[in-house]
């Protein structure tokens, strides 16, 4: 007995070790910036997880706490009476730091440019860009937003459909003799690259 208490208390940990500041971070977002508040819907979450058996979980554990946690953050959302449709801050789904320090500024004012685009993109789109930029794949957004795999699809398309009319963006992506580096680890996009829609399988 004392081993399976061990035993899960060493896998909760994990998780948390894991997936706590996405966790935070995504909260955050769709509860417009307050962290305090989010750090009150992970602690729920992890709460939650140590009723649960993680290590039986497997490759659902990720989507799992990111479904808790959202139900949350809806629940917190609706004591405000805030509605869904509100626009939320801007998503920090891109990673700042660059490879090549010469491209430093030229990239930040590009990535600045994609998170404000983001910013102003409606709730759902949002949501599904972090997700998807966390390498989520269709089916487990749909999971975790408790929406069908074609309603995710068409979601994520729209969102890098608006994304990609901005023509600095179009410019961005154009091919050039010196390709960019367009890495999951630069843009925090999954390893598609870019603004395409493949999905990882």
């Amino acid at each position: 007995m004392a081993t399976q208490d061990n035993d899960h208390r060493e896998a909760v940990l994990a998780a948390l070790v894991r997936y706590e500041c996405s966790l935070v971070r995504y909260a955050t977002r769709l509860l417009y910036g307050n962290q305090d508040k989010a750090r009150d819907a992970v602690q729920h979450t992890f709460m939650k997880l140590c009723e649960q058996r993680p290590a039986k979980m497997g490759d659902r554990l990720a989507p799992w706490l990111f479904r808790v946690c959202r139900n949350r953050t809806i629940d917190l959302l609706r004591s405000e009476s805030t509605t869904e449709t509100a626009d939320l801050e801007s998503l920090a789904i891109v990673d700042r730091q660059m490879a090549d320090p010469s491209d430093t500024a030229e990239s930040s004012d590009m990535m600045e440019l994609v998170r404000h685009l983001i910013g102003r993109l409606p709730m759902a789109q949002q949501e599904v860009i972090e997700l998807w930029s966390q390498g989520f794949t269709h089916n487990e957004i749909a999971e975790v937003v408790d929406k069908s795999v074609g309603a995710v699809r068409g979601t994520l398309h729209r969102a890098i459909k608006s994304l990609k009319a901005d023509e600095q963006i179009r410019c961005w992506l154009r091919p050039t003799d010196a390709p960019r580096d367009h890495s999951p680890a630069h843009v925090g996009v999954p390893p598609s690259g870019g603004f395409h829609e493949t999905e990882r399988l």
